[in-house]
């Protein structure tokens, strides 16, 4: 928990504002409204991460009115867990004028222009751990005849369709929602590319041992932590010829990272690109 913690940002983004920051190790409580009070013109507060409390993500009232208590305006700059409903993400707002940052504007509008009015040749890479998490982004996808090629969240619909993925995790509450969207897919004649391989690991720690096996003989106890090496060639070569590629999530796991040095299916986004640079992830990429 304690390389969780938020001094070194705080550090890093006293050096950012050339001015000190006060990196305190709690979210709400007497300790935190003392130091609020005591501020002056200019000062700067970073309060602690709030995944640390159970009632953030629980959407906890008591806990959004206990951040908001410290503030006059709330503005979300985070584009990345906006689909949340979390306690600072939807509860702060019900107490405090809301407004979305330069990069959440930024995000939104990116991503309105790339699904309606997009430089086709189309293609989306979803990533991430769970289906739920990416229905919508998928049901705006499908319909607008963009390919897809889906990683991070293979467990769920390669077990939609009958394979066996040993440990890995399996939202067998949206079993149906993920063959409605295949079917959708086929329908409308978009490509919906899974991984034909993937690496897997007894657990997804440092030191576990990885190998990449094929989606058909994914052994039982392991998991699934990265797309494999046929799998990323295939994904980028399905890419090379897009005009706009948007890049939603992670192929792998963030811990399996330290499987391997280099992870055999990661994908890299081509340091000459030219295409926009945002928080969607849309440009060109390459292996």
């Amino acid at each position: 928990m304690e390389r969780l913690r938020l001094a070194l940002v705080a550090n890093r983004l006293s050096v950012l504002l050339d001015r000190p920051v006060l990196a305190l190790q709690e979210c709400i409580g007497p300790e935190v409204e003392s130091a609020v009070a005591g501020m002056n013109g200019g000062d700067v507060i970073l309060l602690e991460n709030l995944r640390f409390y159970p009632q953030e993500q629980e959407g906890d009232p008591a806990f959004a009115e206990s951040l908001a208590s410290l503030a006059d305006i709330y503005v979300n700059d985070a584009f990345g867990p906006s689909h949340r409903a979390h306690a600072s993400i939807v509860g702060v707002p019900r107490y405090l004028p809301a407004v979305a940052g330069l990069l959440l504007a930024k995000g939104l509008d990116t991503f309105t222009r790339v699904l309606q009015n997009p430089d086709r040749p189309f293609a989306a890479v979803i990533g991430g751990a769970k289906v739920s998490d990416k229905l919508d982004v998928l049901e705006n996808i499908v319909p607008g005849r963009i390919s897809s090629s889906e990683a991070g969240m293979a467990a769920t619909f390669l077990a939609s369709r009958g394979y066996g993925t040993g440990a890995s995790s399996v939202e067998t509450d949206r079993l149906d929602d993920v063959r409605r969207i295949s079917a959708k897919a086929e329908e409308l004649g978009v490509r919906l590319l899974l991984p034909r391989d993937v690496i897997v690991a007894g657990r997804l720690d440092a030191g576990a041992s990885a190998r990449v096996v094929p989606i058909t003989a994914i052994p039982d106890g392991m998991v699934i932590a990265d797309i494999g090496p046929a799998a990323a060639s295939e994904f980028c070569q399905e890419l090379a010829g897009r005009r706009t590629v948007v890049w939603n999530g992670l192929m792998g796991s963030l811990r399996s990272l330290s499987l391997q040095k280099e992870p055999a299916g990661s994908l890299q986004p081509s340091p000459t690109s030219t295409a926009p640079r945002s928080p969607v992830g849309v440009r060109p990429l390459t292996r």
